[in-house]
């Protein structure tokens, strides 16, 4: 063969080589951030809140709010098992059966309006997610290393808030028509089931955390700070999603769930950007980039509460949702360069506890130890997020010798 077909060969050759490492790298990003996309999708059910409390008049309106969140516990219970049950199945069995649980508790309560059977599916449905959230982040970390894996952790909250803004566009439109309808979109888990059963690849058995790393770097005041922050903003946020529908209720607004829902799609949508300029924002203000995201959330929760017209409570959302979609990666990003690398895994499942916990009392901490208004519960959430900046802003110097 001649010397210039032999060239040509081998380039064509080289291409089809680059082109098939493309599909594969193309295909195991997929497989690694699929599971992302049903992570909040429980939060969804905060558009039909209301049509919740008018199906139930008989059941106390505080545990029919707590539906919205009630899924955090067993996801906090099932974080926990899926460190130990993870030593007898693997990743990939993990997320397979999560996922079906995900899809059964999901879709179940269309098919049985019955108060106790909802509350028990919506067990189920945290469960499943708690199986494979912690891998949904510790996976990715097993395939990338450095600038690729930041990159990851961007897609992989990016994937996630895509997640819920899909299935509240999809709820405010299906609640509509029917207040049960707002389960249908969890029939998503199943295509995405099995998608991972048929394309995911086994990582490589990450590095165990010793007891002396563990000890070295211990529940230093730094990293209970930062562990403290992710509770209290899930507190606020989940007041802000369980009891938004009652507040405009409050303020005199009614059949709102379909512009309500295109509100909260929006905040989600601004905390997937934000989420994504997390990483240029954080080279350029550091510790000052939480901060100023706190305080941000601070205004617009006041504002909300004294508005009175539908559209500028929902021009606000977005402004909530930039600043909050910066604190979860800012606080998985923290912990990560300040503890060992052995020790991450165990770090980001304190975090995800911590956040999951606070999402999980949101509807009770103020309305059970502090009776407040729904108007003035919202000023609290504004007042605590103030006390969270501040606290902030004390531990900033300390904070910025870790970083």
């Amino acid at each position: 063969m001649p010397l210039y077909d032999k060239i040509k060969v081998s380039v064509y050759l080289r291409k089809e080589d680059n082109r098939l490492d493309l599909i594969a790298s193309i295909k195991l990003k997929i497989t690694l951030l699929l599971p992302s996309f049903v992570i909040t999708s429980y939060t969804s059910l905060s558009v039909a809140t209301v049509e919740l409390e008018n199906a139930y008049p008989t059941i106390p309106t505080s545990l029919v709010d707590s539906i919205v969140t009630l899924p955090s516990i067993t996801i906090l219970i099932a974080i926990f098992l899926s460190m130990y049950i993870s030593r007898f199945l693997s990743v990939k069995s993990l997320m397979l059966i999560g996922l079906a649980l995900v899809g059964i508790g999901g879709i179940a309560p269309l098919f049985i309006e019955n108060f106790w059977f909802l509350y028990s599916c919506r067990l189920v449905l945290g469960f499943g997610i708690g199986l494979f959230k912690p891998f949904a982040v510790s996976e990715i970390s097993n395939f990338y290393q450095g600038k690729e894996l930041s990159k990851m952790m961007g897609y992989q909250s990016a994937t996630q808030k895509l997640g819920i803004i899909t299935f509240l566009l999809l709820s405010g439109l299906l609640v509509s028509y029917q207040w049960s309808y707002v389960f249908i979109p969890y029939l998503v888990a199943f295509p995405i089931l099995l998608f991972i059963a048929y394309n995911f690849q086994t990582a490589p058995t990450p590095q165990k955390s010793s007891s002396s790393a563990l000890s070295k770097t211990g529940f230093s005041s730094i990293i209970l700070l930062t562990l403290v922050t992710i509770f209290l903003v899930a507190v606020v946020l989940g007041n802000f999603y369980s009891k938004i529908a009652p507040l405009l209720s409050e303020k005199g607004y009614h059949d709102f769930a379909n512009t309500l829902g295109i509100g909260l799609a929006l905040l989600n949508f601004f905390a997937l950007v934000g989420s994504l300029h997390f990483g240029r924002l954080y080279i350029k203000l550091k510790l000052w980039l939480p901060i100023g995201s706190v305080l941000i959330m601070a205004l617009a929760f006041f504002l909300v509460a004294i508005l009175d017209q539908l559209i500028l409570i929902v021009l606000l959302m977005p402004i909530i949702g930039y600043a909050a979609g910066i604190v979860s990666p800012w606080t998985y990003t923290f912990i990560l360069e300040s503890v060992p690398k052995a020790n991450g895994t165990f770090f980001i499942s304190l975090a995800l506890i911590s956040l999951n916990l606070g999402s999980f009392v949101a509807p009770f901490i103020f309305t059970t130890f502090i009776p407040l208004s729904i108007t003035m519960l919202f000023f609290a959430c504004s007042a605590l997020l103030l006390v969270i900046a501040c606290y902030l802003y004390f531990f900033v110097k300390s904070l910025s010798a870790h970083i």
